[in-house]
């Protein structure tokens, strides 16, 4: 009877250990980060005039770009990794400060501001007068994919991919005109298998595809 009771108290420690952490080998904080999206900012060529050419040519053309949506189950916070095929597994200790689709409308707006020379560049539509004179296009953006591809254990990659939508709007109403309708899809190694290097992977896809798009602007 004796042995029950110790064994009783034993097991009453180990229940009450559990509850305050003591067995914890590490506390784990949650921890939030920002996307750095490089964008070619005024100063890229200080040392000589701008050169007008630089920039992608659409005379007289206004261009909306609404909110940037994302797909699920990627439209959360928290950072997901993908470990096989069929499995993803979601990270509820790092996460974005801000949603990742809003960090890269504001990249967006300020690449295409300073990449291209459409005549204006709005992200509100209480705001677009459209003129019988002026071309009007509409860029809309959806991520469709984000995420840490761990499926190769010693290859990990960042991977991403945006839908683009780029059409023409109508001075007096009607359907749109598709001009563009393409995804764009890129994956960068990571140096190593950590937080730090996720991100600037990240980072350096969304730089990819916003130049890619450039490139489909183009032409």
């Amino acid at each position: 009877m004796r042995m029950m009771k110790i064994g009783i108290c034993i097991l009453m420690l180990m229940i009450s250990c559990l509850a305050i952490g003591c067995f914890s080998t590490k506390y784990l904080s949650h921890e939030e980060y920002l996307l750095h999206i490089p964008v070619p900012g005024p100063d890229r060529d200080r040392d000589r005039d701008p050169d007008p050419t630089d920039k992608l040519s659409i005379k007289k053309a206004l261009l909306f770009v609404p909110q940037v949506t994302i797909d699920p189950p990627f439209n959360q916070l928290y950072f997901i990794y993908r470990t096989s095929d069929f499995q993803y597994l979601t990270d509820y200790y790092h996460s974005f400060m801000v949603s990742p689709e809003e960090q890269f409308h504001f990249a967006l707006i300020k690449h295409l501001k300073q990449m291209t020379a459409f005549d204006l560049i709005l992200s509100s539509p209480e705001m677009i007068k459209i003129k019988d004179t002026q071309t009007t296009l509409k860029l809309q953006t959806t991520i469709s994919e984000l995420y840490a591809d761990y499926r190769i254990r010693d290859y990990p990659q960042a991977r991403v991919s945006i839908h683009f939508s780029l059409t023409k709007i109508k001075p007096h109403g009607g359907k749109p005109i598709i001009v563009a309708d393409k995804t764009l899809s890129t994956a960068i190694a990571m140096k190593a298998k950590d937080t730090e290097s996720l991100l600037l992977a990240w980072n350096k896809c969304f730089q990819e595809i916003l130049e890619q798009l450039l490139q489909q602007i183009s032409h």
